[in-house]
């Protein structure tokens, strides 16, 4: 009788044993679902502040006393495009509202260009266009140009813009 109640304690426990550290598994894997679910939001909330920081920036960079607004025209080619320059005159500082440009092709970028005396193009370096995203970028070193353009050139830019791919153009 003694070994029956041993046997059946012992049946037990091993059934209590096996129910807890199922249990003990199972919670194991819900706290690391939701250490990865926390990841993920914490990752979308970094990337949401950087945007808003930016955003925030631009927003600052645009509203200063000393900027210039220029409209760029479309050329002839491209007569349904537009962007707008905000020259920040005494940091050299440009933000460029690219949101008047179509989406680029595959394989090309578009490039930011001051012009000076001459009529020289001097490359302000090319820019992500984004068609989903509010598509303003700051550039900084603009000398004392007499206008702006922007053209279409391969991801890596080029020296001197294609006469052809310049979508819009404007001066002061």
């Amino acid at each position: 009788m003694f070994r029956i109640i041993l046997l059946m304690l012992l049946t037990v426990s091993l059934l209590a044993n096996f129910y807890f550290l199922s249990q003990q598994t199972q919670q194991g894997a819900a706290q690391e679902d939701l250490a990865y679910k926390y990841q993920v939001v914490k990752g979308d909330y970094d990337l949401m502040k950087q945007a808003y920081k930016r955003e925030k920036d631009n927003m600052a960079g645009i509203r200063q006393a000393h900027n210039r607004l220029i409209r760029l025209e479309g050329t002839p080619a491209f007569a349904n495009t537009y962007a707008l320059v905000f020259w920040e005159t005494q940091k050299h500082t440009v933000f460029l509202d690219a949101n008047g440009l179509p989406s680029p092709p595959g394989g090309k970028q578009y490039q930011a260009w001051q012009i000076v005396d001459g009529g020289k193009y001097e490359s302000l370096g090319v820019f992500n266009y984004q068609p989903d995203k509010d598509n303003l970028f700051q550039v900084r070193n603009a000398k004392q140009p007499k206008g702006f353009a922007i053209s279409l050139e391969l991801t890596q830019g080029a020296k001197q813009p294609t006469s052809n791919q310049i979508y819009v153009e404007g001066a002061f």
